[in-house]
């Protein structure tokens, strides 16, 4: 048993997402990775141009030692023609 941490939903309900790494820090095995507009926002923006810091995100997980799951969640119109 484990926890499932999803930024973006913590982020639109007003939430620090970092700080929801450090609490369940000893629990976390998924981290769903998303940038919302923000609180109340029901839809997913690039990462960056919402309000979900997706690096203090990624430094928290750094700092816990993290081995879990990482989903991202990208529109279909955001996925790179190129690489």
């Amino acid at each position: 048993m484990g926890a499932m941490l999803d930024v973006g939903q913590m982020a639109a309900c007003g939430q620090d997402p970092v700080d929801a790494v450090g609490r369940l820090a000893l629990h976390l095995k998924i981290v769903h990775l998303k940038d919302v507009a923000g609180a109340g926002a029901e839809h997913n923006v690039l990462f960056g141009h919402g309000v979900v810091n997706i690096r203090a995100v990624m430094k928290a997980l750094r700092a816990t030692d993290f081995k879990g799951w990482l989903p991202l969640t990208i529109r279909r119109t955001e996925i790179p023609t190129r690489m």
